[in-house]
């Protein structure tokens, strides 16, 4: 035995739409035809082939998306190098300003010091002059 079986089947062959008796499984399930297996494998790689282009398109959305995110990364690193460069001026800056006030200070004390040494030289001298009218 085959495991086959005729089967009636009701639609349309070579435009002819009628009852037909078709080979079918015993569990029923009609045979199909060469072009309507053809046709059937042509869909399946249709379908297939829709799917593949749908993944491609999203694959695509993902990649712009990630690229958007690196470029958007890219200007956060590159403003906060701009950034660190502006503070590290600031920093220089007052550094310079820094030593300027110290050099400032210390040419202050060189005049308080030799204020001081003008001061005692002419209180020695006043005391000499009063010792001297004395």
């Amino acid at each position: 035995s085959l495991g086959l079986t005729l089967r009636r089947w009701r639609g349309v062959l070579k435009k002819i739409d009628t009852t037909w008796l078709r080979w079918a499984t015993l569990d029923g399930e009609i045979l199909l035809l060469p072009a309507e297996a053809e046709a059937q494998r042509a869909a399946a790689e249709a379908q297939r082939a829709q799917a593949a282009e749908q993944q491609a398109a999203v694959e695509a959305q993902r990649a712009t998306a990630e690229a958007q995110r690196a470029t958007a990364e890219a200007q956060r690193a590159q403003a906060a190098e701009q950034q660190a460069a502006v503070e590290a001026q600031r920093a220089q800056a007052a550094e310079q300003q820094a030593a300027v006030e110290a050099q400032r200070a210390d040419q202050a004390e060189q005049r308080a010091q030799a204020a001081a040494a003008e001061i005692a030289h002419l209180k020695a001298l006043l005391a000499k002059s009063n010792q001297g009218n004395t």
